[in-house]
């Protein structure tokens, strides 16, 4: 990672630091919890049965596709909560190179 690369990522950081872990943790877990299952749902759908309208809306509309998408988004939860805190140690590494960069060159 190149130095106008890190100073991109520490901005980006900032900015997601300030809104708080819950907001990150929820609509991250949403957004990856809701794409995973509704992908794995299609490509099921497309190996088992084949493509057609009314295969498709009763997938989505079943049961099974509620109780697989609760599982996902509690998974999304941990995926997001271990992102979070690996981004944050990332975080405090980049800051603080940059910052050694600094006093070496001052």
């Amino acid at each position: 990672m190149n130095e106008t690369e890190k100073r991109q990522f520490l901005d980006h950081w900032a900015k997601t630091r300030r809104r708080g872990i819950v907001l990150y943790v929820l609509l991250t877990s949403l957004v990856w919890g809701t794409f995973a299952v509704v992908f794995l749902r299609l490509v099921m759908l497309l190996l088992e049965e084949g493509l057609t309208l009314e295969t498709l809306v009763h997938t989505y509309q079943s049961r099974t596709f509620l109780y697989q998408w609760g599982i996902f988004l509690a998974g999304g939860i941990l995926y997001a909560t271990t992102l979070w805190f690996f981004y944050n140690w990332k975080y405090r590494r980049v800051k603080a190179e940059l910052e050694k960069g600094k006093t070496d060159t001052a």
